[in-house]
């Protein structure tokens, strides 16, 4: 795999572990077709489905995902104005056997900022995700994240947002009516498929202190208060997250008990979270006794290439304490 890829594989994961020990979900293993991470029955009234985003001040969020949102026939009409086909399934075609959900659920995108400054050459070992520092996390709404990639695509082709709107809406619907798993791939080369959330933003719309926005900052707040109805009605929340960071959330008014129990359960995380932290940081020397060895082909003449096996030097015990918090399971107590 090339090592930029490599690299946000790994951090990509890592911050859908963290995420999902704080918050007490599991991962969805459907790739491309749903949200990361989903709660339990019964753990969130309504249940709750994120699409993670790990990044240094922004989310970067290809089209695709703009359909994880959209989980009743009842957002379907609301969002498109006509009644979806006979069948659609929650999140997409594949998720076979469930037509839209068997209990209300919503999808926020939790965006989490990345406090590191590793590269590539970072992540030549096993287990190098341990090497991550996470700081605050942003949770927003289907909405929030629809308007704000219009806003940047508006902004990139200059171009208005009304004018952008029926555009994405078309992609996105395309996306839910397909009865078979659509190749993303092409679009993943069109740069118009990727736009940002911007964590700033999100923060001005809590605290509305306007020294958080750049230039452009100003502009696409200005954008997203012109465009997006439903903006004012959100609730505005600040809690306290693992470390001294901060939990930042604009919140549906629908979903106001769903992110009281979200916060009960933040903090009672909180101390474990601290432990698998500091964990990760004492463990980091150790990932220095792995070591690459390149073995050189035995038929160099026919283009046989040459193999690297990773070597270590490490305990049984260590290796299980590195698999431990490379995971971001806590420790037994």
């Amino acid at each position: 795999m090339d090592p930029v890829r490599h690299k946000r594989a790994i951090s990509g994961s890592d911050a859908e572990r963290f995420v999902a020990q704080m918050l007490g979900l599991a991962n969805i293993p459907d790739g491309e077709r749903s949200p990361d991470l989903i709660s339990a029955d019964g753990m969130y009234t309504p249940q709750l489905a994120l699409e993670v985003k790990g990044g240094r001040g922004k989310g970067i969020m290809v089209d695709y995902q703009l359909h994880y949102g959209i989980t009743t026939e009842v957002e379907y009409v609301e969002f498109f104005g006509e009644s979806p086909p006979e069948i659609l399934t929650l999140f997409g075609a594949d998720r076979v056997g469930r037509a839209f959900a068997n209990q209300p659920t919503v999808v926020y995108y939790a965006l989490v900022d990345r406090k590191d400054t590793l590269k590539k050459e970072n992540f030549k070992v096993p287990y190098a995700s341990i090497q991550h520092v996470w700081g605050d996390v942003f949770f927003v709404p289907h909405e929030y994240a629809f308007y704000s990639f219009a806003v940047q695509h508006a902004m990139r082709t200059g171009r208005t947002v009304p004018g952008v709107v029926p555009g994405i809406k078309k992609v996105i619907k395309k996306d839910m009516d397909s009865w078979t798993n659509p190749d993303y791939s092409g679009r993943k080369g069109d740069k118009s498929s990727w736009q940002n959330i911007i964590m700033s933003d999100i923060r001005y719309f809590i605290s509305e202190d306007k020294e958080l926005l750049t230039p452009d900052g100003k502009r696409r707040v200005s954008r997203m208060q012109r465009n997006y109805e439903g903006l004012p009605s959100l609730e505005r929340r600040t809690f306290p997250g693992p470390n001294g960071t901060s939990l930042y959330a604009l919140v549906e008014p629908d979903h106001v008990s769903l992110f009281d129990t979200i916060e009960r359960q933040v903090k009672s995380q909180i101390l474990d979270l601290e432990e698998i932290t500091a964990a990760r940081e004492a463990s980091v020397p150790l990932l220095q006794r792995f070591a690459t060895i390149t073995v050189p082909p035995l038929f160099e003449d026919v283009g046989v290439r040459a193999a690297e096996l990773v070597h270590n030097t490490l305990s049984e015990e260590e290796l299980l304490t590195l698999e431990r918090v490379a995971q971001w399971m806590p420790s037994k107590r």
